[in-house]
């Protein structure tokens, strides 16, 4: 059966059905009555039309012309019952669309009176429900029976006692509905009984589901909302959801943590734009249960658009099972208990993802506590124990009251902050710089710097991160590294892009003080460039070697030396990420002043023993040395300084090599070499016997070769320079004499020297500063100088033979 309907302008069917019954009573149509009771419809089609201009499809009666007619037609449904009808409500007026199927329903009415109460159940699978571009409900089976007073006249609907039931979720919806020309007004109050929270998640569109779409949960939810305002086209009403969840499990996929017992209240709103940029998350009264601690909070959520989230929450936790949650690479294991009270504001770019300017514009606070947290890192021997803390949130900075505990066998406490520290958690190639005083009772620098141990020894291993920088305020009572130890240390310790400041620090160790600042470079990561400047006062020089390992070399080590050095040390050289010096890229500059010093069986200087009794030599006492020494290219310059011991005065200056090889220039005084023993000096085949020994005549000698065993001999080049400087000065002085002794008495005249004529003269005087041995040259106005002959004798000629360490009379 086909019914067209009837209203002029308008075309297409109403109906299509395999079978219609209509009930109608006999004695009715006898008394002209004609009254319709039933209507069944099965395996059908119903069409149904709302046009713009608000007329419909479904109006098939016409009304009869007369009042007669109109008194015996009588439209008076009792029972409609629909069995499989599939019915497509098009409303183009307020752009409702309603797709749906009754499986089994049945519909009572006075259809054709002005006000009626009409009742209806049944069982309906929803295709699609659609008001404008939102879309209500999608593919879901529901189950009905209500009660609607209709007002023909007003256009009002009010539903009174309205049961619900899809996917298993029962509700009670009353409120009014009112069409107005092309809007349909909505007033509706819809309850929910205690469900499942899964089957509530079913129903609501997925945009809605996006910020939750990481998350697993399951729970009991209660829900009541109130829906208000137009309904039509682009207009959706206020939409209020009020909803309470009760034993409920959260689980983030990605990570795996686990929230149980989950309770909280919560409303959504869809705001005054009734789009995603009003929307209204709110989350109050949050409480969930972790395997060790509890989690209070709340959260709201504005424009899910570009989401502005606040959340609030508290709880103490075992840090063990929220590792998975930091997602850290770098973390093999932590313990302990956390305690957090934050705050956390901010606009975020979407719910996808977290990005560095959401972590920029945050505005956070809140305190944070740790008790007894222990941690290791991978690829790292340090165990990091028994750290406790108070913090404070300052946006995406925490600000550090207190933090103390021991990494390896040292103990340390700050106090200060944590400068971007939650990018640098949560987000890659992130920094994070600490500003902090740092103190500690007992610093071990092996154990920090430890990469791993070897049987034979220990493989140090010195790291920049890129992504951390630091300004410290060091106290540290004590602090070793391997034989070095030394106390009160103070300083400042800065990290910045790589490169490792140290500025105005000042400790004690062996028996002294030094202050000192310098510089590791580590921007190349294999070639450190290591530099500083360092002032040492009264430092124990046997310390000082014994300490620093004998500074890589076995020619004089602390077995050797006594005293106390100040000195002022410029120091360079390349380091490795090991701690191995380059020793060929040693540069250094030293000033050193050794008081009340003893070198002791120091084996070279043995060599002096064939001038010097060597038990004189094993232990030799010196009250102070002065000197400046220079490092470069693995060689140790020693400029010239005197020594004066308990065994004898001298003169030193050479180099000595890394490699131990030696040359030593040494000056002694013939006359301290007379003091302890004539014999020696007359043993130099009586050169100097002539000379008073007091006068200060000095020996030359020159030190050469492997420093275990050096080669001595007479030192010819430094006689020469010696004779050379002495003549030199000699000259000097006597030309001050006669300039003194010849200046004219005119005082206004300028002082020249006495010069007379050629022929009037006895001699000429002329100074030859560029040939200092020949000093005066005497000229005679009539006279030649007599020439010598040829095979004359002089009385003695020295020739300093170095080869044979002689000295030769001719």
């Amino acid at each position: 059966m086909q019914t067209r309907e009837t209203v002029s302008g308008n075309s297409g069917h109403l109906m299509k059905a395999r079978e219609v019954s209509v009930l109608i009573n006999l004695y009715d149509i006898f008394r002209k009555n004609y009254s319709i009771e039933r209507i069944i419809l099965k395996d059908a089609f119903l069409n149904i039309l709302v046009f713009s201009d608000g007329t419909n499809n479904y109006n098939v009666i016409n009304k009869p012309e007369n009042k007669v007619q109109s008194e015996n037609v009588k439209l008076d449904l009792r029972n409609v019952q629909l069995r499989n009808v599939q019915i497509s409500y098009l409303n183009y007026r307020t752009e409702q669309e309603y797709l749906f199927r009754v499986n089994d329903g049945r519909l009572k009415g006075e259809f054709e009176s002005d006000s009626y109460t009409l009742l209806a159940r049944g069982d309906i699978y929803a295709e699609l429900l659609k008001a404008g571009k939102a879309v209500l409900i999608k593919e879901r089976d529901i189950s009905t029976s209500f009660s609607i007073s209709v007002d023909k006249q007003n256009k009002t609907y009010d539903i009174k006692n309205c049961k619900l039931s899809v996917s298993g979720i029962h509700f009670l919806i009353a409120g009014k509905l009112e069409s107005q020309a092309n809007k349909l007004l909505t007033d509706l109050k819809i309850e929910s009984q205690k469900s499942s929270l899964a089957s509530f998640l079913e129903l609501v569109p997925q945009e809605f589901l996006k910020p939750i779409k990481d998350y697993s949960i399951e729970g009991n939810l209660l829900f009541w909302s109130d829906i208000r305002g137009e309904l039509s086209g682009k207009n959706l009403p206020l939409v209020a959801f009020n909803f309470e969840l009760e034993n409920g499990v959260l689980v983030d996929k990605r990570s795996g943590l686990t929230l149980n017992d989950v309770q909280f209240k919560g409303t959504f709103q869809n705001g005054n734009l009734r789009t995603r940029q009003s929307y209204k998350l709110l989350i109050e009264g949050l409480t969930a249960r972790l395997r060790s601690g509890l989690i209070t909070g709340k959260l709201n959520v504005e424009n899910f658009e570009h989401p502005w989230v606040s959340v609030a929450f508290s709880t103490e936790i075992d840090l063990d099972e929220f590792k998975d949650l930091i997602k850290a690479d770098t973390l093999q294991s932590i313990s302990g208990i956390m305690g957090v009270d934050m705050q956390f504001k901010n606009s975020l770019k979407g719910f996808d993802r977290f990005t560095v300017t959401d972590f920029l514009s945050s505005k956070t606070s809140g305190t944070m506590v740790l008790k007894d947290v222990n941690l290791a890192l991978k690829r790292s021997p340090l165990k990091y124990q028994d750290l406790n803390g108070s913090f404070r949130f300052s946006n995406k900075d925490l600000i550090i009251d207190v933090l103390e505990g021991s990494v390896a066998n040292s103990d340390f406490k700050l106090k200060g902050e944590f400068v971007n520290i939650l990018p640098f958690l949560f987000l890659p190639d992130e920094k994070i710089e600490v500003r902090a005083d740092f103190s500690s009772t007992h610093l071990h620098l092996e154990d920090i710097l430890m990469h791993r141990a070897l049987e034979s020894d220990t493989l140090y291993r010195l790291r920049f991160s890129p992504l951390l920088n630091f300004d410290l305020n060091l106290a540290i009572e004590q602090l070793s590294f391997r034989k070095f130890g030394a106390e009160e240390i103070k300083g400042k310790l800065r990290l910045n892009n790589k490169k490792v400041y140290v500025e105005e620090a000042s400790l004690k160790a062996m028996d002294g003080t030094a202050e000192f600042d310098g510089i590791i470079d580590g921007t190349n990561t294999g070639h450190f460039q290591l530099s500083c400047n360092a002032d040492f006062k009264a430092v124990n020089i046997q310390k000082l070697f014994a300490e620093f390992g004998n500074f890589n070399q076995e020619s004089i080590t602390s077995e050797h030396l006594r005293g106390k050095v100040d000195a002022n040390v410029y120091y360079s050289s390349a380091l490795s990420p090991d701690l191995r010096i380059d020793a060929s890229s040693v540069y250094t500059i030293a000033t050193l002043d050794i008081s009340n010093g003893e070198l002791i069986q120091y084996t070279p200087l043995y060599k002096l023993s064939r001038f010097i009794k060597q038990e004189e030599l094993e232990h030799i006492y010196f009250s102070r040395l002065k000197n400046r020494i220079r490092i470069r290219d693995r060689v140790v310059y020693i400029p010239e300084m005197d020594v004066e011991s308990n065994t004898l005065n001298l003169k030193l200056n050479g180099q000595h090599s890394f490699d131990n090889m030696i040359e030593y220039h040494v000056q002694l005084k013939l006359s301290e070499l007379l003091k302890k023993d004539k014999k020696k000096v007359e043993e130099i085949d009586g050169i100097f016997e002539k000379e008073d020994p007091s006068a200060g005549s000095a020996l030359f000698l020159k030190m050469t070769g492997n420093a275990a065993d050096p080669d001595i001999k007479y030192d010819v080049k430094a006689v020469q320079n010696k004779l050379s400087s002495d003549f030199k000065n000699e000259g000097k002085e006597l030309k001050e004499a006669f300039q003194k002794e010849f200046k004219r008495r005119d005082p206004d005249e300028k002082e020249t020297y006495l010069e007379e004529k050629e022929g009037q003269q006895d001699f000429i005087i002329k100074w030859e500063e560029e040939q200092p041995d020949s000093i005066i040259e005497v000229k005679q106005s009539e006279k030649k100088k007599p020439s010598k002959k040829k095979n004359e004798k002089e009385d003695f000629i020295i020739i300093w033979d170095e080869e044979n360490d002689t000295i030769k009379s001719f």
